[in-house]
């Protein structure tokens, strides 16, 4: 059997940005993806469902940084695979401190690519 040790620390990996966040893929692959997520002040997702990754899985939930400084968490994912779906949606980081504007048009585009990986975004409550 192949083994193969993966240590990458903060800072590592491939990194894009996404709604204002900035994503740092450690570890991708059909069994598991960890990405480290850096959440600037007010950000976070918008409320949904995964029907397939075991981050939540079949849970209505969101994050949203709180506070005034931009926080760190660790992301696990298994089965991986979902780590596509922010690559599709991101844009390649230059450089790691200050994020972009955020396309208007990304949570458009997020609905739309939502079904593909098992993800539902249900509408705001009225």
């Amino acid at each position: 059997m192949n083994t193969h040790e993966v240590a990458l620390t903060r800072g590592e990996g491939r990194s894009i940005w996404l709604l204002g966040d900035l994503y740092t893929f450690k570890v991708t692959g059909e069994a598991l993806s960890v990405t480290e997520l850096t959440a600037f002040p007010q950000n976070g997702p918008p409320p949904h469902i995964h029907q397939r990754e075991d981050e939540s899985k079949g849970t209505l939930h969101t994050y949203k940084n709180t506070g005034s400084t931009p926080g760190r968490m660790i992301l696990l994912l298994t089965p991986g695979g979902f780590e596509r779906l922010w690559e599709e949606l991101g844009e390649p980081a230059t450089q790691l401190t200050t994020p972009p504007p955020v396309d208007a048009g990304v949570i458009e585009k997020l609905i739309a690519l939502a079904p593909r990986y098992h993800l539902q975004i249900p509408p705001p409550p009225r």
